[in-house]
């Protein structure tokens, strides 16, 4: 755009002419059609979201409909969305926009303190405030703990030079001492919580700033069992990444990740058999998948009327043009690439939204009973084991003859597999069982969990794999230390036998 477009001047937005008086009353003219214009656009974004006709229009979500259709900023976009949505539970705080006695970031500080039984009083005490004497008043009624100011457990910065630097926050060293730290605790092991007691997980997050046509920078938190894959990752790639540059580590990791994503999702670079080109029912060959995303683009194709493309690469799944229900046919022709909301809108022109959601009721019911089943078969292992581990014991625990077993007790560390867990409703026999012999085998099967997690983590294991090796190994209380991490290492597939330190 050249100097001369850019300076010429426009009789409606040139208002040196204008006097002031008329000037004042026009802006107050103005804001007072902005207010009411701010509430009929939340009314209908909000009817417009509820008849879900931004996905007709070949849009994936309502927030790519402002950006892209409304030519809204993703922050302008997402506020509304936000304020319509809350407005729709509340219609009364469209009125309030329209007279000026509330305003959006209004809107979004009451959002989270909005209730059926407290919205008519929180929304006339709130009437006429402005943001920040909203947040105070907020504050006053519902106060909430302080926040510890604490660093990140990990930040990761990448500079426009390309350097990465790794900043890990102080605390307890990510590979516990041997026998110091638990060998004589009663408690479970670091990491695990006690019964009944929830561990609080601080939310986790990371931003991406652009700095140039090459380079973002990145700025958030890991959790440590993702700092601890980073260093795994990292000692791996070390003869693809001899520097150990944790910005180039990330961007081959994920490199890999996508190509392996790409090959389970789409059969990219996966060699195809005859055998696999013969499609069956709903499956999908791997040589189908690849064309029909190659043909795609990994896209989503729907188009709305207009000819509107949705374009998303999100939640991307293969759908059948004419369903298999109507004789349709699983051929490169009969499919396309669709992310899930828009296939699910086409599963409803097909078949009715009623169809659809009783069989996605259905299929919910269903893995949920699944899940109680799984859950019910491990605790009846877990259970099992325990009880075989105990009478292996010495000063064995002479059970009653009951007909079930149920939840053990709180002796131990359950985590470690000692064997010292009775279920609830079996009779111990306490001259047989002393509690100082309890204290003994206790102590000595910590030892031994002792001692096989740090031979693990020797071995450059996770503390979550460690854990589960002695989890494995739970069912061998007799034997030694340096047996149980054999048999772990077996199972958990890393390092051969011979490279086993000694306990």
């Amino acid at each position: 755009m050249s100097s001369a477009i850019l300076s010429r001047p426009t009789n409606r937005y040139t208002l040196r002419a204008v006097p002031t008086p008329v000037l004042v009353r026009q802006l107050d003219v103005l804001a007072e059609q902005e207010l009411a214009t701010d509430a009929d656009v939340l009314a209908h974004m909000a009817e417009l979201e509820v008849r879900e006709e931004y996905l007709r229009a070949g849009f994936a979500s309502m927030q790519d409909y402002c950006v892209r259709r409304l030519r809204m900023s993703e922050d302008r976009a997402n506020e509304r969305i936000r304020a319509c949505r809350t407005a729709l539970e509340c219609p009364v705080i469209f009125e309030m926009i329209a007279d000026g006695r509330l305003n959006l970031g209004g809107v979004l500080v009451l959002a989270t303190h909005l209730t059926d039984a407290n919205a008519a009083e929180l929304l006339e005490a709130a009437a006429n405030r402005t943001r920040v004497e909203l947040e105070f008043m907020l504050a006053r009624r519902f106060p909430r703990a302080r926040v510890q100011d604490d660093s990140p457990a990990l930040a990761l910065t990448s500079e426009i030079a390309g350097e990465f630097e790794v900043e890990v926050a102080p605390g307890p060293p990510p590979v516990p001492s041997v026998l110091e730290n638990f060998a004589n605790s009663t408690g479970p092991l670091p990491g695990t919580t006690e019964p009944n007691v929830v561990a609080s997980q601080p939310a986790l997050h990371a931003k991406f700033t652009p700095l140039s046509a090459d380079c973002v920078a990145l700025r958030g938190q890991l959790s440590m069992v993702a700092y601890e894959h980073f260093q795994r990752v990292r000692s791996l790639a070390s003869h693809r990444v001899p520097s150990g540059n944790a910005a180039l580590v990330i961007e081959y990791a994920l490199k890999l990740a996508a190509e392996l994503l790409d090959r389970q999702k789409f059969g990219k670079g996966v060699r195809t058999r005859p055998a696999d080109g013969k499609p069956n029912g709903r499956h999908v060959p791997k040589a189908i998948r690849q064309a029909v995303c190659e043909r795609d683009g990994g896209r989503c194709t729907f188009t709305g009327p207009d000819g509107t493309l949705c374009g998303s690469e999100w939640h991307l799944e293969i759908d059948h043009i004419v369903p298999l229900a109507k004789g349709g046919q699983t051929t490169v022709a009969n499919l396309r690439t669709l992310c899930r909301r828009h296939n699910q809108l086409e599963a409803k022109r097909e078949f009715g939204a009623q169809h659809i959601a009783a069989r996605t009721e259905q299929a919910r019911a269903e893995a949920v009973r699944t899940r109680q089943r799984n859950a019910k078969r491990d605790a009846q292992a877990r259970s099992s084991e325990q009880v075989a581990a105990a009478q292996s014991q010495p000063g064995q625990l002479v059970a009653a003859e009951t007909d079930h077993v149920t939840a053990p007790l709180d002796v131990g560390s359950s985590v470690c597999g000692v064997a010292l867990n009775t279920p609830r409703d079996m009779t111990v026999a306490t001259d047989t069982y002393a509690p100082a012999a309890l204290n003994t085998v206790r102590d000595a099967n910590e030892s031994v969990c002792a001692d096989i997690i740090a031979a693990l983590r020797t071995l450059r294991f996770t503390l979550a794999e460690a854990r589960r090796g002695v989890e494995i190994t739970a069912h061998m209380p007799g034997a030694s230390a340096k047996d149980r991490v054999r048999a772990a290492l077996q199972k958990l597939g890393r390092a051969p036998a011979h490279r086993i330190p000694r306990p």
